[in-house]
């Protein structure tokens, strides 16, 4: 499998409540809702350039 080319990396902690997010390589942490809404905010973030997401496995 071939990976995308990105210009940066949002990592993702998600919680039942809380979206936590580090969006690299400006180094800035960022907080939303686990709501629709929240996910709307993340996905504009992301459009603004290439971006892949890594989210934070749990069992």
């Amino acid at each position: 499998m071939k990976m995308m080319q990105s210009d940066s990396i949002i990592a993702l902690d998600v919680s039942k409540d809380r979206l936590d997010g580090l969006d690299t390589p400006t180094g800035e942490l960022f907080q939303g809702e686990n709501t629709d809404a929240g996910y709307a905010v993340l996905r504009r973030r992301c459009r603004r350039r290439s971006v892949q997401v890594v989210l934070e496995a749990r069992a």
